[in-house]
């Protein structure tokens, strides 16, 4: 499935595309892809190796936010274009904050402006919701933020937001 994810302010766009890897039998795994619009003026991290990191969202930052229609509790993923990464669980919107190991990095390639991930989850009940989303900073320092749909203000964490998957 692909997605165009619109910056907040401007007409900037990034690619997002999300597939189920075919032959899991015990866990699913999902290989995801970002393809920036912008391609120059971005500060785009250094690899150095896959670990986890926090406060990853203030620089380049690549997330996924995925929970369950009418649930409160829901996961949000972010990855660097330096390997750093991390998974978190929300109890409700934007509470109950803790690290969760029911996600793993398992594959991770970045090019000059693009960013794919393989991320694998001991089980993905179906339906779900799906909030893909992007931080990208420019050389200038300023922070741009892209979503499937916007708000008034930048909230990735809005459920309403997201879009409702029953099968991927």
């Amino acid at each position: 499935m692909r997605y165009r994810l619109t910056e907040y302010s401007s007409n900037e766009f990034v690619t997002f595309e999300l597939n189920k890897e075919a032959g899991e039998t015990r866990s699913v795994c999902l290989n995801m892809s970002w393809r920036l619009s912008v391609r120059n003026k971005v500060i785009w991290p250094e690899y150095t190796h896959d670990r986890r990191g926090d406060n990853l969202w203030r620089s380049t930052c690549l997330e996924i936010f995925l929970g369950q229609p009418g649930a409160s509790g829901y996961l949000e993923i972010n990855l660097s274009p330096s390997g750093a990464w991390n998974a978190y669980s929300f109890t409700s919107y934007r509470e109950g904050m803790a690290e969760t190991d029911r996600v793993r990095l398992v594959g991770l390639q970045r090019g000059t402006n693009a960013f794919e991930a393989r991320l694998q989850f001991d089980t993905l009940p179906m339906p779900i919701t799906v909030g893909p989303a992007a931080v990208i900073e420019k050389e200038s320092g300023a922070l741009s933020y892209f979503a499937l749909k916007h708000g008034d203000k930048p909230d990735f964490h809005n459920a309403a937001l997201h879009q409702r998957l029953d099968h991927l």
